[in-house]
């Protein structure tokens, strides 16, 4: 990459070098004559390209990953993302009653956490939006129940 940069003339690149000096033996009336003369390597030249392209595939890659790394640090750590994106998957289940944003702040950052929510995440993403909504449908039972239970202690 450094010879494409600094405008280097290919054939002088030591990566994949296109011109060599060859050997070889040639046998006229009964004497071998040794010659060595210039060599094109054209399988270098095929390399030199694939490895061209491979090189900006990686790099493509590794900036696609960047960026997907810092988008989910981002909507795993904004709190108004968790909200909205738990709060998306109780308000959509059809006939379910409408939730309060206290109770959705409560049932997000105390019952489910990160990483419950993170895992509803992945739930979404790989299962689907119906078992989302079902594993978060049973998880706010969960938690209703639970805190009904506490009610009826007191």
């Amino acid at each position: 990459m450094d010879d494409l940069l600094h405008n280097k003339s290919w054939p002088d690149s030591g990566n994949f070098p296109r011109v060599t000096l060859c050997d070889f033996e040639v046998k006229v009336l009964g004497n071998v004559h040794r010659h060595t003369v210039q060599c094109v390597l054209m399988i270098n030249m095929f390399n030199e390209k694939i490895f061209l392209f491979l090189w900006f595939w990686y790099f493509l890659l590794a900036a696609a990953t960047i960026c997907s790394l810092f988008y989910w640090i981002y909507i795993s750590v904004v709190p108004s993302r968790q909200l909205n994106f738990v709060g998306k998957y109780l308000t959509g289940i059809e006939g379910y009653k409408m939730v309060d944003s206290q109770s959705l702040r409560r049932f997000v950052f105390h019952f489910l956490r990160e990483d419950g929510v993170f895992l509803l995440r992945m739930v979404a993403t790989h299962a689907g939006e119906l078992p989302c909504y079902e594993l978060a449908k049973a998880l706010w039972n969960k938690y209703c129940d639970n805190k009904e239970g506490k009610m009826h202690d007191v």
